[in-house]
Order: structure tokens, then C-alpha cells, then sequence
């Protein structure tokens, strides 16, 4: 019998897709990578931007790793070492693998660690590991985005830009609500976004739709059913003195 050795990037996770993530990664390798992301979208349960980040997530990896998906072949393990600098959240990571040494950038956001996406330049990096407002906001969508989709474990250069231009512009508080907006709202737009997959900062907050955006989650808000207390009052009966109660009609 055949078998395939598969290594597996340090921040999979599994997935309640009808594909996981593990058993997405082998589907990719045993095909070569040959098919179009809409194909592998379509196999695995997945949308296709889903399909497209966590894609470009295996070739980030493997580019690391210095290894050919196109190869099905067994490699030499990984190892971690981890530094961690507790007064600025950040950990790095240097990773050993066939390619030599590679230095990895995360970021830690409530004791949680988080790859961050290669293509973010080292200003960006160093301006959201020292703003606390940037992790907050970073965290607030991860909590939303964590109840109807997969794992978050890469922060996109994308999305980082976005919230980092969000802060400046202090913005924040409008993207929280847009955030609580595309996930709860039954608008036809929020409905939209939600079923394509389009429920990342870089679509929701960019400068070019955050105040559309908002305007449609200042009309949820305002949408939003109030709680109503309902009292009910009670004549109190009277009685003659032959202690007969006296009806009224």
C-alpha cells in the first residue's frame, strides 16, 4: 500500500466545513493542486474566498518550508522555537525546515496567537503590535467572524492595513457596529455578505464602504426590538356587609 506523508502548517486547525481542513490540505496535495479554486471550492463545501485564503495560506506555508506542492513527498520534520516578548504581545517565530531559517511574525490577543499574513510590510506590523485599539478591534471581528465560519489563525495584510487606517481615523467604534451588523442582520445586503464569504475588514470597513456600511448598521441598530414590560391592574373587589361581593357590570 501507498502512503502520502503529509506535513501540516502549524496553524491548521480543523474546520465543521463538510471538507475539514486537514482533509483539504490532502485533497490539494493528492491533487496537485491541479484544479481551479472554484473546483476546490465546490469539493470541499467551502466559498470561494475561503477556498482562496486558505489556498494561499498552504503556499505561504510551504514557501517557508521550501517545499514543492506539486511533489507528494515525505520531508523532514519542522521545528519551533518561540520567543516570547511579553511587553509588546508579540511572539516570533523561527522556523527550521529543508529551506533553512524563517522568521515568521505573530501576534498574541488574549493569550491567542495569530500568523500574520507575510505580504504586511514591518511598519504596518510594528504600528498594530504596539496599538492596543488595533488588537481590540482585531479581536472584536474574530469573535464575530469565529460564530459562523472557521478558525481565524492568519491576520491578512489587508485587514491589518484596514483597521490600522480605521484607528487613525478613529473609526473604530463605526466598524464595530458594522461588524455587529453583517453578523446578526437580516438585511438583504448583510444576508448577501454573509453567504458569499465577504465578512472581512478589507470588504466591510475600507475607506470606500465604511460609510455605507454604517448607515446600514445605524438602521439595525435602530431596528433592534426594545424590551417592553407589560403591567396589568386589578380593580379590588368590594363586598356589602352581608360580606357578599357586589358585582359591577
Amino acid at each position: 500500500m501507498d502512503y502520502i506523508q503529509l506535513q501540516i502548517p502549524i496553524a491548521l486547525s480543523m474546520g465543521s466545513k463538510p471538507l475539514s481542513q486537514i482533509a483539504a490540505v490532502y485533497h490539494y496535495t493528492l491533487t496537485q493542486g491541479s484544479y481551479t479554486q472554484a473546483k476546490y471550492a465546490s469539493e470541499w463545501g467551502w466559498t470561494e474566498i475561503e477556498t482562496n485564503i486558505f489556498i494561499n495560506q498552504i503556499m505561504t506555508w510551504h514557501d517557508y518550508c521550501n517545499i514543492n506542492i506539486n511533489i507528494i513527498a515525505a520531508v523532514s520534520d519542522t521545528t519551533t522555537t518561540r520567543n516570547i516578548n511579553n511587553n509588546n504581545n508579540i511572539n516570533n517565530n523561527n522556523i527550521s525546515g529543508g529551506g533553512g531559517e524563517k522568521n515568521i511574525k505573530t501576534i498574541i490577543i488574549n493569550q491567542r496567537e495569530f500568523i500574520v499574513d507575510p505580504e504586511a510590510t514591518e511598519q504596518l506590523y510594528t504600528y498594530v503590535k504596539g496599538n492596543k485599539q488595533c488588537q481590540e478591534l482585531i479581536w472584536y471581528w474574530v469573535e464575530r467572524y469565529e460564530t459562523v465560519n472557521a478558525s481565524v489563525d492568519i491576520l491578512l495584510a489587508k485587514d491589518l492595513g484596514t483597521i490600522s487606517a480605521v484607528v487613525r481615523q478613529g473609526n473604530d467604534d463605526k466598524a464595530r457596529k458594522i461588524f455587529d451588523w453583517v453578523f446578526e442582520s437580516d438585511h438583504r445586503r448583510a444576508v448577501y455578505l454573509r453567504s458569499q464569504g465577504f465578512m472581512f475588514p478589507h470588504v466591510l470597513i475600507s475607506r470606500a464602504k465604511l460609510p455605507e456600511n454604517y448607515e446600514l448598521a445605524k438602521q439595525h441598530t435602530k431596528q433592534t426590538p426594545k424590551q417592553t414590560v407589560t403591567t396589568t391592574t386589578y380593580e379590588i373587589p368590594e363586598f356589602d356587609k352581608d360580606g357578599n361581593l357586589i358585582e359591577k357590570f
